[in-house]
């Protein structure tokens, strides 16, 4: 028996071109179980706040802010995203990383690999040597799709971010 490639998974930097389909991939209330968001309602806004993030710096010009829509053979199917925190007077840096897909995409691997791909461009482009991702405890899958990836469940205490709920689990990765 023959077997078909894969679907094709791939990274975009965001643009604001992708802003109407992923408006559309974005409205999936699976999503929001386990983020504190809403989908978003006005997609001339939406529009505006895609082409924002075209913008890789974040507003106090020092960390970056990289944002890449998924394609999935010819379909936006959500994101994946990291915020690369320079470190002081050190040749590599740190980041922190979320994504978000329509839940028609899921387990079928293609969350895994678009973040691998965005893993493979933070060490490769960014001497990112430690990623940091904080996922809600409740959230299984994504746990272990983390674990997949070679992240490892460590303690809260030693996140060196704020930006995470109680109810949070904390994980790490180191690149080689």
């Amino acid at each position: 028996m023959i077997q078909s490639d894969p679907e094709k998974v791939s990274l975009e930097p965001f643009h604001r071109s992708h802003a109407v389909a992923l408006f559309a991939a974005l409205q999936d209330p699976a999503l929001y179980a386990f983020i504190d968001d809403s989908p978003p309602t006005d997609l001339v806004a939406y529009t505006a706040r895609c082409a924002r993030l075209e913008n890789t710096y974040a507003p106090n010009g020092h960390d970056r802010w990289l944002n890449w829509a998924v394609r999935l053979d010819d379909t936006i199917v959500g994101y994946v995203q990291a915020t690369v925190y320079p470190t002081e007077n050190a040749p590599t840096c740190a980041a922190e990383i979320a994504y978000a897909l329509h839940s028609a995409s899921l387990g079928r691997g293609i969350a895994t690999r678009a973040t691998q791909q965005m893993i493979e461009i933070l060490e490769r482009d960014l001497c990112v040597a430690t990623i940091w991702v904080t996922i809600r405890n409740t959230n299984l899958r994504s746990i272990a799709l983390a674990q997949r990836l070679g992240f490892s469940i460590v303690a809260s205490a030693i996140y060196p971010y704020s930006n995470f709920a109680e109810d949070d689990v904390v994980l790490r990765k180191a690149l080689p």
